[in-house]
């Protein structure tokens, strides 16, 4: 990666750079050496020199984890979120000072994810009372990743009440690591329950709340302001046809796995094309639906059994099996090894 510029990641998970920032910033308060740090991660100064560039999102979360290590502050990740200023989202920032109710900024942060993030997502479902969002990370390779899920729930937080909601507080919180021991920080700052272990990491936030208004409404020149941003940022978003349509399909392959029907004419119909269609483009990039299933089983079956703590009948339906002994079997058949000896082994 030195002596290049990164560009385009298509294909890989990635991110902004702007995201390292904050990071960056608080390794140089404790007087934390940067460049070694950035080095052990593959990148140098000029790779985030621009703030739209990409960055691999392994290089973001592992450097995360490196620094709440080197500062021995395991909260690390949780404090630069509670602590998140929205000037360093840059134009963005105006956007959610025109926002006229805590909905409208989720929803704008919401439809910048994609621009933001490469394989990422922030869901948004809508319930009678409620509404839950959440941040989720389609690469289960990518792990250990606690500091960066406890940044983006309490940014998000930090962002609601910067953006007029001083007092806010989500109904509840849920994060997909295991919580450490001592949950006080966390429930002190989000005033709320706090859960880890969970499918996902979720903020559970009131529908009252979300329509208070602000105090403020956006107006015409910030949604000419919203879609110059959203013309900026996806000029280089530009992949092929065949690879779009395969990062899709892994996507949605995350999404339903688990929790819903997972078979490539439920995909097609969900991506708008046909079976036959999505089965040519995945041929066209050297693979088949079955394949990106399986390797992404594997890789969350891998995320899940690290540490040794899930019990296998929760990993099994968490892949979309039917049992535990139909997971071990296929487990043992991709890598050569039960599931328990694989976490005994530490892998």
């Amino acid at each position: 990666m030195r002596g290049e510029t990164i560009g385009k990641m298509h294909g890989q998970s990635a991110i902004r750079a702007f995201f390292l920032e904050p990071t960056l910033n608080e390794l140089q308060r404790l007087h934390q050496p940067i460049g070694a740090t950035l080095g052990r991660h593959g990148l140098t100064s000029s790779d985030i020199a621009s703030p739209y560039a990409w960055v691999p999102l392994r290089c973001h979360t592992e450097l995360l984890e490196d620094a709440a290590e080197q500062t021995n502050n395991p909260y690390l990740g949780f404090d630069i979120g509670r602590r998140f200023d929205q000037r360093s989202l840059g134009p963005f920032c105006a956007l959610l000072a025109n926002a006229g109710t805590l909905r409208e900024v989720f929803e704008l942060y919401g439809g910048f994810q994609g621009l933001w993030q490469i394989n990422t997502r922030f869901l948004i479902e809508r319930h009678e009372d409620v509404t839950h969002y959440t941040y989720v990370i389609d690469d289960p390779s990518i792990w250990p990743r606690r500091q960066d899920a406890e940044l983006t729930l309490a940014a998000l937080v930090t962002l609601g009440r910067q953006a007029g909601f001083a007092h806010w507080s989500p109904e509840t919180v849920e994060f997909e690591h295991v919580l450490p021991a001592d949950k006080r920080p966390l429930r002190a700052f989000f005033d709320a329950p706090v859960f880890g272990s969970c499918d996902a990491n979720r903020l559970v936030v009131a529908n009252s709340d979300l329509e208070r208004p602000l105090g403020h409404g956006a107006g015409g020149g910030a949604k000419v302001l919203e879609r110059r941003l959203v013309d900026l940022m996806r000029q280089d978003n530009g992949a092929s046809e065949t690879t779009g349509i395969v990062e899709a399909t892994v996507a949605i392959i995350n999404r339903r796995m688990g929790r819903a029907p997972l078979d490539i004419a439920t995909v097609a119909l969900e991506m708008h094309t046909s079976e036959r269609s999505l089965r040519r483009h995945l041929e066209e990039a050297g693979t088949s639906f079955r394949d990106l299933v399986q390797q992404q089983r594997l890789l969350r079956a891998r995320s899940l059994l690290r540490g040794g703590h899930m019990p296998l009948i929760e990993a099994a339906a968490r892949l979309g099996y039917a049992d535990a002994a139909a997971f071990c079997r296929a487990f043992r058949g991709w890598t050569g090894m039960s599931p328990m000896r694989f976490a005994q082994a530490g892998h």
